[in-house]
């Protein structure tokens, strides 16, 4: 038979989804705006009766005060405003206490030794940003801190992959692992050849603890979203990974406004969240065609700098890969490292101190 079609107009009042829980402090605020607007009504109607039968006018001026007072304290608490989020010299300090006993297992940090001394990890609400020339492995190296602090923590992490399908994570993920090559996860899948770094790396504790979403199109508030859902199911999350900022989906008409909305809105969420985030920005022409990376060469602007409380860049120098540390809220910057990478399985194996004469030595000793 034939289904049943509601015309149109009825069916532009149908809902289109179903409300959940991590929307529940949006549906709240409505409710109490709404409240407030009858308020307000019954405020302006006994107002406008009073006024024209009382001829008291400074009573009836101090009345409507002090009434109008009562609603704009109502409206701070809709907006988030409370005298609490003001703290006086004791409430930091309790709250400084609370974070040091937290902080070992709430940091993210990448597990490479002599990185992780100068910046001492980033601290929940700190924002990390990864700027890279083309062909420096900066996906790769994302997995790899991501899967490496899932490890170390316990605690699931989220990555957004605005860039790669979720199979090619998939497969990237196994080569980092297995220590395998990209050919040796496929034709396990295969079944042409079984991989015993395949099947070891399935079962490795990063892999069960990373959760991955690849849908396109994602903006910061959509994101957000996934977080609490993810923690909803899977409690504390450790940290989110962002592959890449050009690609997260935020009004702007031009690059630069685009670029400065979102680098602002990272950082905004990470503070929201409490959650540390690391996201990924290419560089700009001009910086690829000058040759030394700085904090100023990420493509679309310099609030993706002012944003950061921590900054890296690499890039290929005597046909290596560096990392140069380039914003840092907790010590220098300058320091760079030699990036020593498994090319073929994608594992960063370390970031050892980089000196010219060491990068010629290195690249001396490359089979290729």
């Amino acid at each position: 038979e034939t289904p049943y079609l509601l015309p149109p107009s009825v069916q532009d009042w149908l809902p289109t989804g179903h409300p959940t829980s991590a929307n529940v402090v949006y549906y709240c605020r409505i409710l109490k705006e709404k409240s407030m607007l009858r308020q307000l009504h019954a405020f302006a109607s006994k107002l406008m009766f009073t006024a024209t039968t009382e001829s008291n006018l400074p009573q009836i001026l101090s009345d409507a005060r002090e009434k109008l007072v009562s609603i704009t304290g109502n409206m701070d608490g809709i907006n988030g405003l409370s005298l609490a989020d003001i703290c006086t010299f004791e409430q930091r300090r309790v709250r400084y206490e609370e974070y040091i006993r937290s902080i070992d297992s709430t940091r993210f940090v990448t597990g490479f030794k002599l990185l992780d001394q100068q910046i001492r990890g980033v601290a929940p609400g700190e924002l990390m940003t990864i700027i890279a020339y083309s062909g420096t492995f900066k996906t790769a190296f994302l997995q790899n801190i991501l899967l490496r602090s899932v490890e170390m923590t316990g605690l699931h992490h989220l990555f957004f992959s605005l860039e790669m399908p979720i199979e090619k994570v998939f497969e990237r993920e196994m080569q980092i692992q297995g220590g395998v090559s990209g050919s040796e996860v496929e034709h396990h899948f295969q079944g042409q050849k079984q991989s015993e770094g395949v099947t070891s790396g399935m079962g490795r504790g990063g892999s069960n603890g990373l959760l991955v979403c690849d849908l396109p199109r994602l903006s910061l508030e959509k994101i957000g979203r996934y977080v609490e859902l993810a923690r909803q199911k899977h409690g504390q999350i450790g940290a989110i990974g962002i592959d890449y900022l050009g690609l997260i989906h935020e009004p702007g008409q031009s690059l630069y406004e685009k670029t400065a909305h979102v680098s602002i809105e990272a950082k905004n969420l990470a503070k929201e969240l409490r959650i540390p985030i690391i996201i990924l920005c290419q560089i700009n022409r001009a910086a690829a065609i000058a040759g030394e990376i700085e904090s100023h060469s990420a493509k679309g602007g310099g609030d993706i700098e002012a944003a950061a409380d921590f900054m890296l860049g690499f890039q290929h120098e005597n046909e290596q890969v560096t990392c140069k540390i380039l914003k840092n809220r907790n010590g220098a910057v300058g320091e760079k490292f030699l990036a020593d990478i498994d090319r073929t399985t994608l594992c960063f194996k370390d970031l050892a101190p980089y000196t010219p004469e060491r990068g010629k030595k290195q690249k001396e000793a490359l089979p290729f």
